[in-house]
């Protein structure tokens, strides 16, 4: 299963997701000024209601996403092969 997730997510998601988190940050670092300290960009990062520090707390989750994209690269769990799935059969 994991295989299968991480496998949709880096065909799919990775790029989707790593564009638009490069995006934002580059937002909140560039407009509508430079920013000059950690403080500044957190306040930035701030969505309506919803202060900056939960944005970026919940920001963490596609960067997990990412992270397990990225981690099950190596899982190959199909080991099975199509030949010997049919070897026992009887021919026709």
């Amino acid at each position: 299963m994991w295989e299968a997730l991480g496998r949709r997510l880096r065909r799919n998601y990775i790029a989707i997701f790593f564009v638009m988190i490069l995006v934002w940050v580059f937002k909140n670092l560039s407009q509508p000024t430079t920013i000059s300290t950690w403080d500044e960009f957190v306040v930035r990062a701030s969505i309506g209601p919803l202060e900056g520090t939960w944005v970026l707390v919940l920001l963490e989750s596609p960067l997990r996403t990412i992270g397990l994209a990225i981690g099950t690269l190596g899982l190959q769990q199909a080991t099975a092969k199509s030949s010997h799935l049919f070897s026992g059969m009887i021919a026709i």
